[in-house]
């Protein structure tokens, strides 16, 4: 009687690693997750603060904190648990020449926080900029007034802001430097 083997292989390893979606290297709060190994079709797990859950393989509008992500395959083996930190910044510059560097000002981790409020002054205290809902992608400053009699470019120099996150936590001030050139 002749034998037969069978070879039986085991898929690699799950991997799965969290990557931020970046444009010109600015964090978009948002992550995605990049598998490799184990038998597709993947499931995800993301956990993350004020008891934060997705089933996705991307997560968006976060608010800052550690974000932690199992994959399981469809052989229900997982991955090990990997984190992502999204960071809350407030940029102290900007410089609205058209050289697509720093040309609007920066808060990295506001999507979070929908229902936030942005002032700016000028160094008289004077209103020269307000909004609600500022956002990164399509509402935010870029060295232009939007209150009091003038309008339209604002000079170079140091401006103060008030930034309320609208989660009843306080209000977020400090200096932002505005350079044309």
């Amino acid at each position: 009687m002749a034998n037969t083997g069978a070879s039986i292989s085991q898929p690699t390893e799950v991997v799965a690693t969290a990557v931020a979606v970046a444009v010109n290297g600015d964090d978009k709060g948002s992550v995605t997750a990049v598998v490799s190994g184990g038998t597709s079709p993947y499931t995800y797990s993301w956990s993350g603060p004020d008891s934060f859950f997705a089933s996705t393989d991307t997560i968006s509008n976060l608010v800052p904190g550690i974000y932690t992500l199992t994959v399981t395959d469809t052989n229900q083996c997982n991955s090990v648990a990997s984190s992502y930190t999204v960071t809350f910044q407030i940029y102290q510059g900007i410089s609205p020449n058209g050289d697509g560097k720093n040309d609007y000002w920066r808060i990295n981790g506001i999507e979070g926080y929908p229902n936030n409020k942005v002032r700016l002054f000028d160094r008289f205290n004077n209103l020269v900029f307000e909004t609600h809902g500022y956002s990164n992608e399509t509402n935010h400053w870029y060295g232009q007034s939007n209150h009091g009699l003038f309008g339209g470019e604002l000079p170079e120099g140091t401006y103060f802001y008030s930034v309320d996150l609208g989660d009843g936590k306080g209000i977020k001030s400090g200096f932002v430097v505005l350079k044309r050139h």
